[in-house]
């Protein structure tokens, strides 16, 4: 029998060993691992940036909003929807520049929690704006009170003290329109008269004594003013 040469046999045992062996299903297999890794490290990249991105919005859109509200306390009307706009454009633009890494799932997705963030601060704005306008309101009637109480003070006939009651009644009208109660606006629209009422008889106890206890004793004043005892 011949005897087959050493290399020849090596190569005809390696042939033997390795029959069977499917080079093209392994290399399959090593491709969809790979591929696997590269699907979960885009996705760990795609939400470690819009956790980021949405963590970093929330400090901004708390040093904006402070500013924004210090800015807008004199002329709160229609800041909410201004500040929203702000916001609308801040999603819009983080999407158009986000990375060209990331997928579009993810823009996707940090544009929804942007939303999520903006119908928060939204309803928070209007409540600030609200609040806002009664104060400047209560501040406004504050400073009308005082111009009629020093313009009572030197008035000196019923008829310009007429024209001021009528203006304190003016004075608070607008409280209508900011939610005010019938309740709240009267209580309010009775302390400004008897500011006026009072003013007006401490002048005219000053130069006509006789007729400011004339006018307190004609009960035009009951439940406002009352005699000296």
């Amino acid at each position: 029998m011949a005897r087959i040469p050493e290399f020849s046999r090596g190569f005809v045992e390696s042939g033997a060993a390795n029959e069977g062996f499917d080079a093209g299903g392994a290399l399959a297999k090593a491709a969809n691992v790979l591929g696997e890794i590269g699907r979960r490290q885009r996705e760990a990249a795609d939400t470690t940036f819009v956790n980021e991105q949405v963590v970093e919005q929330k400090v901004r859109i708390s040093e904006q909003l402070e500013e924004f509200r210090k800015n807008k306390q004199n002329t709160p009307t229609g800041s909410a929807r201004e500040f929203d706009e702000i916001l609308k454009t801040t999603a819009d633009d983080l999407v158009k520049n986000a990375p060209d890494h990331i997928s579009g799932r993810a823009k996707r997705a940090l544009k929804s929690e942007i939303n999520n963030l903006r119908v928060g601060v939204f309803q928070n704005n209007q409540t600030w704006e609200n609040n806002q306008r009664l104060f400047n309101f209560s501040e406004s009637v504050s400073n009308s009170a005082k111009s009629l109480n020093l313009l009572a003070f030197r008035a000196r006939d019923e008829r310009q003290l007429d024209q001021l009651l009528n203006d304190a009644d003016a004075t608070v009208v607008a409280g209508s329109t900011l939610g005010m109660t019938e309740t709240e606006l009267a209580e309010m629209r009775g302390k400004v008269r008897t500011g006026v009422a009072e003013n007006f008889i401490i002048g005219m106890t000053e130069t006509d004594p006789e007729e400011s206890i004339r006018l307190i004793d004609s009960k035009r004043f009951d439940g406002q003013i009352t005699r000296p005892g």
